[in-house]
Order: C-alpha cells, then sequence, then structure tokens
C-alpha cells in the first residue's frame, strides 16, 4: 500500500506536469522540488527494509561514544559514524541516522537539479530508479552518489574547494566513491569523438576477460598497500552472495549502452564547453558504460562502480533530449515518453522484492533498535 501511494503521488505529479504551461524555468522547479521532497519523507520515515536497512540501525545503535568514530575496524565508513555519533549527542533516534544520510543523498541532487537541469521534473522521474536501489536499500551509497553530483557541480563552476569537500565527504560515507577524483580531473580534458568510440571497442573486449582485470586489479591493490579495497573488490567478486557475472544483454547494460550511442551521435569535443555540467553529464554516460564493461565479471562491483556516473542521466537525459526537439521535436516527445514508460515497469519491478512499507514509528522489528 505504501509504494501505491509513492508511485501515485509521484506519477500524478509528473503527469499532472505536462497539463501544465509553465511561465519559466521556477515553476517547474516548484514540480520537481516537491517530487524530491516526498521521495526524502518516504525513505527518511521508512521502518522497513533488506537486511542493510536494519544493520544500519544496528550500526549507529553501537556508535556512542567520540572514540567510536575513530574505530576504523568498525563495518561502515567514517561518514556513518560521524553522522550516527552526533545524532546521539543530541539524543536523536538510531532512524535518524538514516534520515541523515537519506537527507545528505536528496538534496544535493535537488539542488543541482534545479540549477543545471533542463527538465528538472523530467529529472526527478528518472532518478526514481537510482532513488529506490539505493535511497530505500543501501543509504551510505545514496549519500555517496548525492555528494558526488555535487562534487562534479562544485567542479564545473570551478569552485574547486567546495568540489573537493563535497568529494571528501562522498567517500566518507562509501568508499567506492573514490572513483569520482579521477573524473573530477578527466572533466578538464577534451576527447574525440575516435577516442572514445576506439576505448568504448577496447572497453568491451575487456569485458570479456573481466574476471582477470578484476584480479590485476585485486593484486595492485595489495601491492600498494590498499587492502581495503583489495579484501572490498575480492569479497564483492567471489562472496557467495554477489558472485555472479553481468549479462552483457542485461537492461541496465542496454540502456547505458542506448544512452552512449547518442553521446556519440549528438555530440562531438567542439559541441559542448569543457568543464560545463553539459559536458560532465556527457562524459559520465561514457565512463559509466566502459565501468559496466571492464568489471561485468561481478555485477556488484559493476553497477556500484558506474552507478556513480549513471546517475548523471538524471541531467544528461533532458539534455540531449533538448537537443534532439532541435532536430525533430515530435522525436524528441517519443524519446521522452518511450522513457518515463520503460522507467514505471522497471520501477514496479524493484519494489516488487521489497518488504510491504510502513512507518518506522508503526514498525515492531525497527523500534527494538530505536
Amino acid at each position: 500500500m505504501g509504494f501505491l501511494i509513492f508511485f501515485t503521488v509521484e506519477f500524478s505529479l509528473f503527469f499532472l506536469s505536462t497539463l501544465i504551461r509553465f511561465r519559466n524555468k521556477k515553476e517547474k522547479n516548484i514540480f520537481a522540488i516537491m517530487m524530491f521532497i516526498f521521495m526524502f519523507f518516504f525513505s527518511a520515515l521508512r521502518g522497513t527494509g533488506d537486511g542493510d536497512y536494519y544493520n544500519y540501525l544496528v550500526f549507529s545503535k553501537n556508535i556512542n561514544e567520540f572514540k567510536d568514530i575513530f574505530n576504523f575496524n568498525y563495518p561502515v565508513e567514517i561518514g556513518f559514524r560521524i553522522t550516527a555519533f552526533i545524532v546521539h549527542l543530541f539524543n536523536g533516534s538510531n532512524q535518524r541516522t538514516i534520515a541523515t544520510m537519506n537527507f545528505l543523498s536528496i538534496i544535493p541532487t535537488t539542488y543541482v537539479v534545479v540549477k543545471k537541469s533542463y527538465d528538472p521534473i523530467m529529472s526527478a522521474i528518472i532518478f526514481l530508479p537510482f532513488f529506490l536501489q539505493f535511497d530505500m536499500q543501501t543509504s551510505r551509497t545514496a549519500t555517496a552518489m548525492g555528494m558526488g553530483i555535487l562534487a562534479i557541480y562544485f567542479n564545473s563552476e570551478k569552485k574547486y574547494l567546495k568540489s573537493f569537500f563535497s568529494f571528501l565527504v562522498s567517500v566518507s560515507f562509501h568508499s567506492a566513491a573514490v572513483v569520482v577524483l579521477p573524473f573530477l580531473f578527466l572533466m578538464h580534458i577534451n576527447i574525440s569523438r575516435i577516442f572514445k568510440g576506439i576505448s568504448s571497442i577496447f572497453a568491451f573486449f575487456l569485458s570479456l576477460k573481466s574476471s582477470l582485470i578484476i584480479d590485476i586489479a585485486v593484486k595492485m591493490f595489495l601491492l600498494l598497500g590498499f587492502d581495503f579495497f583489495a579484501n572490498k573488490l575480492f569479497r564483492y567478486t567471489y562472496g557467495e552472495q554477489f558472485a555472479y557475472p553481468m549479462k552483457i544483454y542485461d537492461p541496465r547494460i542496454i540502456m547505458i549502452l542506448a544512452l552512449f550511442i547518442t553521446t556519440l551521435m549528438y555530440f562531438s569535443k567542439d559541441d559542448i564547453k569543457k568543464l560545463s555540467f553539459e559536458d560532465a553529464s556527457v562524459k559520465s554516460i561514457r565512463v559509466a558504460f566502459i565501468i559496466f564493461m571492464i568489471f561485468r565479471f561481478s555485477t556488484l562491483v559493476s553497477f556500484r562502480l558506474s552507478s556513480f556516473f549513471s546517475i548523471m542521466e538524471i541531467f544528461y537525459i533532458p539534455f540531449v533530449i533538448e537537443k534532439i526537439k532541435k532536430i525533430d521535436e515530435k522525436g524528441a516527445f517519443f524519446i521522452k515518453l518511450s522513457i518515463v514508460l520503460f522507467i514505471l515497469p522497471y520501477a514496479i519491478f524493484l519494489v516488487s522484492k521489497y518488504p510491504a512499507y510502513k512507518i518506522f514509528l508503526y514498525s515492531n522489528k525497527a523500534k527494538l533498535f530505536l
């Protein structure tokens, strides 16, 4: 019932927006903000979830003293530990630790959408699958992704100190966010269309030897003394819970491949200003596709690392639709419609395996950890 209400509200707002002739982007932003705010409260107030939800409550419950922040043997990163400590400092419940992570995920994303999206309402709809997979499941990763978007945005605005600080917050919640750092440097480089095509073909052939690439990466991490990253990569690749490859016809790969092809069709290095946010969104799609291919042997590694860049499709898709609209307005409309028709069943499929939604105050299991 909870998810039914959620989908009804979100898609009602979306379809209602299609009937309104907005006078300016500010009015569109108001609709988008309402959609994002509802997502925040829906995730922050939840009292059910998979194992991660209850793990977060347990982890938060055990962090009560200042010294706990610096316990690096604890199974969550320092950002989570600091958040839990501050929550307890003000006598907050463990649920507030999760709510804070949802806030640090959704609010930065909303802020950048309002600032940079060509169609903020469309961005909110495209964000739904990411919201369901991360904010409703693995909040630490969601926080890292939200702050990663903020780091990319500030970098495009040449506010490098803010960008680096946002990156530090991102990686403090999930170590996988370290992949954002080289991308911040990549944003300063112009890449030719030929090189993009060659690199994608090369990535495809590397994907055929994906397990070898992961083995090499593990050994390199061990050689450099990064045992933490090596152990995580090994566990996520060969652990019983995660040890399965991503099929080449996986819908997530097909989606990012389709978007990757549009980056080659519609954008050259001279079409977009270097270091602009639009350029960052285009590069993100290309990087996401390459990561999907190279680490395909491990579904979790491939999906998690690529998500820090594929989430930028919430900006890229409205941007490319705006570009196509200038060439073929009807074609742009049908592309937009097809994306919405893809997202709705995909989102429903995602929640079909989730436990029934309950507000945490009415969840007996959640109350045990509050």
